[in-house]
């Protein structure tokens, strides 16, 4: 395995040496993996929004907050 800091050399000198078509593809791909590592990044973060509704209870809990706790 090529240690991090020798990885962008490698990966730049490598895309250096292909014609420009092929070069236009590498940097694509790296666009659509940079998106697709963001997308999984947004996927896995939770909101308040995607929360609602995964807990069964009644429907007007908190508003019989008090009658149900006193």
């Amino acid at each position: 395995m090529v240690p991090p800091d020798k990885l962008i050399q490698l990966i730049n000198h490598t895309v250096e040496d292909l014609p420009y078509d092929k070069q236009q593809e590498v940097y694509d791909f790296a666009v659509y993996l940079k998106t697709k590592a963001k997308n999984v990044v947004t996927q896995n973060t939770s909101t308040l929004g995607n929360m609602i509704g995964i807990l069964e209870g009644p429907p007007d809990l908190a508003s019989n907050h008090d009658e149900i706790y006193d």
